[in-house]
């Protein structure tokens, strides 16, 4: 496996993870609250990105493996990662410019599952534009 499809696959874990993390914690007089990304529709756009992407990836790998994954060879496409990565990217990003304007902005902090996505959509972007799938 090359270098890329690797950080492609690392990438996509870290999607899936990100989502069950914490993705905003909101502080207020001694209070907290926080809130993941699985908990909302989001949530579940992302995971099932970035498991699509992880099959994308690990294609040649599991594909002797798992009959239905030899269905899935029309979405070998290097553009096709890239478009799905970037809507995550854009989601995350959207959602954390959303959680942090407003009143409650000086109260709120982004989490770890912000940036296990954020980072995650762009190693998915960079790997996809570098490997051969």
């Amino acid at each position: 496996m090359s270098k890329y499809k690797m950080l492609g696959a690392l990438g996509s874990i870290l999607i899936i993870i990100g989502t069950f993390f914490t993705f905003a914690k909101v502080e207020v007089f001694g209070m907290s609250a926080s809130a993941s990304l699985i908990q909302g529709f989001k949530g579940i756009i992302i995971l099932i990105i970035g498991i699509i992407n992880l099959i994308i990836f690990m294609y040649d790998e599991i594909k002797n493996k798992i009959p239905f994954v030899e269905k899935l060879a029309i979405l070998k496409n290097n553009k096709l990662i890239m478009i799905i990565s970037a809507i995550v990217f854009a989601i995350v990003l959207i959602t954390a410019i959303s959680t942090n304007s407003g009143e409650s902005a000086e109260y709120t902090t982004l989490s770890l599952g912000f940036y296990a996505t954020f980072i995650g959509s762009i190693l998915c972007i960079i790997s996809a534009k570098k490997v051969e799938i």
